[in-house]
């Protein structure tokens, strides 16, 4: 792997800053690996299976160099997970981040994403964002579920190289947000839950345009109302702002609600209801200046506090964004995390300078 392809993991990217916080956890604990070497052909995807051969997997997975460092070899992972109730009835969104090469996923025996091809019609996918959508109706509501993926990697470094994130989808797929782009002025507050913004832009989750830079799968690229960020405002440090109306079920009363937002580029600030539930990065000072503090490619992880929620009602967030340059925005979809395993299974978080540490050792 190249230097320039290191940079872009860890930059443009940069998949593995995952965050798990106050009994929120992605799904990277639970996690198991089976290392299956020439073998193409072996099917591990079925709900029912023998896992007591299979290894625990911790990511960046550098196991999987370990234990076969042959060139074009397989590997599978798989997880098991419950669904809380208060998340029941929603599909899911499933993000691996990176994996060198290819690899189709799986939730109980079923096809929900692939990016790249096996062999013998390889091609690489290595530079997708695998953020799967998993549609409610393949799930167990109430008992257990099983995601397996299937890797081939064809030279050097191999396997899954971010800790998964697994949530349950704030709005359904399709669901538009407003957006309005502010320019160089960071002085209005568009925070306020009565606001009208009913002439505001029309767009949808994640705010890309056509040609961004890491590949999408067919579900991600922009329809008619998603241009992107830097179409609608290619200037530099330029500032916009986000808001979604959504409904907040009663049964969400009394429960742990953790939002991931993603990745936002450069700079946010985010309210429920009017209330501030979050920032990462620093926006710069007065307009022109040049302190601002980037979170780039950081997952926002924020929750959604009870006394600031309208249980059983409408509620409005509101993401306030700061773009230094280049590629800006909301670049993901929006979800609410399930809950997991406890924390001190796995309590240490991969950021990409680890992961860029990682890959030059290799």
């Amino acid at each position: 792997m190249s230097k320039w392809q290191r940079r872009l993991i860890s930059g443009v990217a940069a998949l593995a800053v995952l965050w798990a916080a106050c009994g929120a956890c992605c799904v990277a604990a639970g996690w198991v690996f089976l290392p299956t070497g020439k073998d193409g052909k072996g099917d591990y995807s079925q709900p029912r299976l023998d896992e007591s051969k299979w290894r625990p997997a911790d990511f960046p997975h550098q196991d999987w160099d370990k234990l076969q460092s042959a060139d074009n070899v397989f590997g599978w992972y798989r997880y098991h997970f419950t669904i809380p109730a208060h998340l029941r009835g929603r599909d899911l969104w499933l993000d691996l981040g990176i994996i060198d090469d290819s690899d189709a996923c799986f939730v109980n025996g079923e096809l929900v994403g692939q990016s790249g091809d096996f062999p013998p019609k390889f091609r690489s996918g290595w530079t997708a964002e695998r953020l799967y959508r998993i549609p409610a109706a393949l799930l167990n509501p109430e008992g257990d579920n099983v995601i397996a993926v299937k890797v081939h990697d064809a030279s050097g470094t191999g396997g899954m190289m971010c800790r998964p994130v697994l949530g349950a989808a704030l709005v359904p797929q399709g669901t538009a947000w407003r957006f309005k782009a502010c320019g160089q002025d960071g002085s209005a507050d568009f925070s306020a839950a009565q606001l009208d913004d009913s002439a505001w832009d029309a767009v949808e989750m994640p705010d890309r345009r056509e040609n961004w830079p890491v590949s999408l799968q067919d579900w991600q690229r922009p329809t008619k109302t998603t241009k992107g960020w830097d179409t609608r405002q290619p200037q530099d440090n330029a500032f916009g702002w986000y808001r979604l109306r959504f409904a907040a079920p009663a049964d969400w009363k009394g429960q742990a609600v953790f939002l991931d937002l993603g990745k936002i580029y450069d700079v946010d600030a985010t309210y429920l209801n009017g209330q501030l539930i979050g920032t990462t990065g620093a926006f710069p000072s007065r307009a022109g200046a040049s302190d601002s503090l980037s979170a780039a490619a950081e997952r926002r992880v924020y929750r959604l506090p009870a006394e600031a929620l309208a249980h059983g009602k409408e509620n409005v967030l509101a993401v306030k964004v700061f773009n230094s340059h280049v590629l800006g925005g909301a670049v993901d979809v929006p979800m609410v995390l399930l809950t997991g395993p406890p924390l001190e299974v796995n309590p240490s978080t991969v950021t990409r300078h680890e992961l860029t540490d990682y890959l030059d050792q290799i």
